[in-house]
């Protein structure tokens, strides 16, 4: 399938990760449709170049429309809430738009030209887990947001038969960093994400780190997590709608590198590259998970076929290279609040070295403006 000779709608492309893969496909001539209700997407990061569809999953009847109307061939479904902690509050908002909607969707893709679905799932669906998972790993969702985004996998795989689609379902470790083109980043704050706050802190004069727990069964007592760069991940999704266009088969794939690194890791990094950083330590959030990474080895050999080993971007690099750099540039323009301005602030960039063969290493380097071409560089080895 050439990702350009087809319509390509994308629930949820006004959001972080939505607008990043927008961004590839628009670069590839894709002919996209964003669908998004702006709920927790930003008008600033709809891309121009695509056709912007303000619309609610909820609404079985849009839905059907756009499908149809605009012949929509494949569809990378990423509408989503996502607030682990306004899950637990509101389990009946998020069962009705994350797995209803869900339903809506697929449902919507009966007797139409719809061929591909990629669904944005998460590694929170396999629970506590305090060794490295794979796609074989039963679930056991821990938080309400994990139960359904596992339920709306299950609709999926259900209807794929019946309607006569193929489906990809990649389960996203953390996510950070933003597109080099410095025009879309996470503007997003109410998650707290790691990365996206010490990209904050950096900018100020005394930065304090929360650190939402320090009492996990792990080896500092804080949450250890597998982060994945945004390109990369947004990469993996047109490799994967190649893949099951042509090999006309299913695939479940984890998205991670598969290395965990733990809070105290990163802050302790970040503390080397920045003055006077002060480390606030709180309750625990409910539901977090203290340990998840996935198996890359696993994932290679044992859920992917030779055709996906070659074509997905990140476990194809770590099978082939015996020193394989993936650069997470963690860059934003002013639109995510300044943090990391692209014309003449301070960028933050993470570089995640994987060697299969010798060693993992982590990099965070912090580089000044261009006005004064200073850079520092920290090495994390593990």
């Amino acid at each position: 399938m050439s990702i350009n000779s087809n319509n390509i709608l994308v629930t949820g492309g006004a959001g972080y990760i939505g607008s990043h893969i927008v961004e590839l496909l628009i670069k590839l001539k894709a002919k996209v449709f964003i669908y998004d209700n702006l709920s927790t997407g930003y008008k600033k990061l709809i891309n121009k170049k695509a056709k912007f569809i303000k619309g609610d999953i909820k609404n079985f009847k849009d839905l059907s429309l756009i499908i149809n109307k605009n012949r929509i061939h494949s569809i990378i479904h990423l509408a989503a809430y996502l607030n682990i902690n306004e899950g637990e509050k509101n389990k009946k908002k998020y069962f009705k738009n994350n797995v209803g909607g869900t339903l809506n969707l697929v449902k919507a893709c009966n007797n139409n030209s719809v061929k591909n679905i990629i669904f944005s799932s998460s590694c929170s669906i396999y629970g506590n887990k305090k060794n490295s998972v794979n796609e074989k790993t039963k679930p056991k969702p821990k938080s309400y947001y994990a139960f359904t985004k596992f339920k709306s996998e299950e609709i999926i795989k259900k209807y794929s038969k019946k309607f006569k689609y193929k489906y990809g379902i990649l389960r996203y470790f953390n996510v950070a960093g933003a597109s080099k083109s410095g025009k879309i980043g996470e503007v997003e704050k109410s998650h707290g994400h790691l990365i996206k706050n010490i990209a904050i802190q950096s900018q100020k004069a005394k930065p304090q780190i929360n650190v939402y727990g320090n009492d996990y069964n792990t080896k500092d007592g804080t949450c250890v997590r597998d982060y994945i760069h945004i390109m990369d991940l947004a990469e993996i999704h047109l490799k994967i709608l190649k893949n099951i266009s042509i090999s006309k088969k299913s695939l479940i794939l984890n998205c991670g590198y598969g290395k965990g690194y733990s809070v105290q890791e990163i802050i302790e990094v970040f503390k080397k590259l920045k003055k006077n950083v002060k480390v606030k330590y709180k309750k625990r959030r409910p539901r977090m998970l203290a340990y998840m990474h996935t198996c890359t080895h696993a994932c290679m050999h044992t859920c992917m076929d030779s055709y996906t080993r070659s074509c997905v971007h990140i476990h194809a690099r770590m099978q082939s290279c015996t020193h394989t750099r993936i650069h997470a540039h963690m860059m934003s323009h002013s639109i995510a609040y300044h943090t990391i301005a692209y014309h003449n602030a301070t960028r933050l960039h993470a570089c995640m070295h994987a060697c299969p063969h010798t060693r993992t290493r982590a990099r965070a380097c912090l580089h000044a403006s261009a006005r004064t071409r200073a850079h520092t560089r920290v090495y994390m080895h593990t």
